[in-house]
């Protein structure tokens, strides 16, 4: 039950809340990561989940504590966490605003012009789409699926290393990810480590032209959890099982949100599977995914849940899966 608070360095005055992504590595037991303001109380909510000897990153955004810090909170065993700060939010930052977008896959490496895995050192260049052209940044969420050794993928401008964005073994696994793009409005997926093919899907952007600001909650709380009840559900979801959740009128979150940010869970699957995050009730497309897990296993991923008529759904798609969703902010 160890926390750790830090102060985050490089964020500017009126900083509110930060986004990083948290790599758990030496963990000694299964164990899950929280990460919330400093200085404040554990709310039982989750960001990362972790197994005995393994290493994994989550996307996470957390509202700044008393001297702009946050805590890392460590459930069981022992882990060492890395943070990679990606950005803030304040109260001035022109560029912070948001603009939903449908999802849409813009890479897949196991088909289609170009396929093949992406192999150490190699770096691909894929652009978001017109839909987001002079975007500040992207909100994507990037898989690795049939890694042949363990590795790790990195996203930016430039196909820098110098953070990681998704670690990788041979399971499918995926991470959220805000980029900042080039020049030339595309971002770098780098590689290090074994072939691995990789998916793209791109859910929104950032611009000054949107108009969508990021409220952080004073303290994460957990909306739905099938195995306990909470949101009115229990049991867990089925094959093509839908669970939609009220996004607006919760927790102080306005009726004029157009996203959530949360952190969705998905556990005790029965087969691989893979959770699908969309608005309203009406699933968009069948080839986007949220999060991929295999039997028995605990996966957790950040989603950008964008809302439609005060709504978003969360989609089992095969066997059994137990679901929590964990709410961290809004945009409006």
């Amino acid at each position: 039950k160890g926390t750790l608070t830090i102060p985050v360095p490089g964020l500017p005055v009126d900083a509110t809340a930060v986004a990083i992504n948290l790599t758990g590595t030496g963990v000694s037991a299964t164990t899950f990561l929280s990460v919330f303001a400093g200085g404040t109380a554990w709310s039982g909510s989750s960001n990362l989940n972790l197994g005995r000897g393994q290493t994994a990153a989550v996307f996470a955004v957390s509202q700044l504590g008393a001297g702009g810090t946050v805590t890392i909170r460590n459930d069981a065993g022992t882990t060492y966490p890395i943070v990679d700060v990606v950005g803030y939010f304040g109260t001035a930052a022109e560029t912070g605003k948001y603009a939903p977008l449908p999802a849409n896959r813009v890479l897949d490496t196991r088909s289609g012009p170009g396929a093949g895995q992406l192999v150490a050192g190699q770096t691909i260049h894929v652009n978001p789409g017109a839909a987001a052209a002079g975007a500040s940044a992207v909100v994507v969420n990037v898989t690795a699926t049939r890694g042949q050794h363990p590795g790790v993928l990195s996203l930016s401008p430039d196909c820098s290393k110098t953070s990681s964005t998704l670690n990788y073994t041979t399971d499918t696994r995926a991470n959220m990810a805000i980029v900042k793009p080039d020049g030339t409005g595309s971002i770098c997926i780098a590689g290090s480590g074994g072939p691995v093919d990789v998916v793209l899907d791109v859910i929104g952007y950032f611009s000054p032209t949107a108009s969508a600001e990021f409220v952080a909650l004073p303290v994460p709380v957990r909306i739905a959890d099938t195995r306990t009840g909470n949101a009115g559900r229990l049991g867990a979801l089925g094959a093509a099982g839908e669970m939609s959740l009220y996004a607006a009128g919760i927790f102080d979150v306005p009726y004029g949100a157009t996203a959530l940010l949360t952190n969705v869970t998905g556990t005790a699957a029965t087969r691989s599977t893979y959770l699908e995050v969309f608005p309203g009730t009406l699933r968009p497309s069948p080839d986007t995914s949220t999060l991929n897990l295999s039997a028995g296993q605990t996966v957790p991923n950040a989603a950008v849940a964008n809302v439609s008529g005060h709504v978003f759904s969360v989609l089992n798609n095969a066997g059994t899966t137990q679901t929590i969703v964990d709410l961290f902010g809004y945009f409006i």
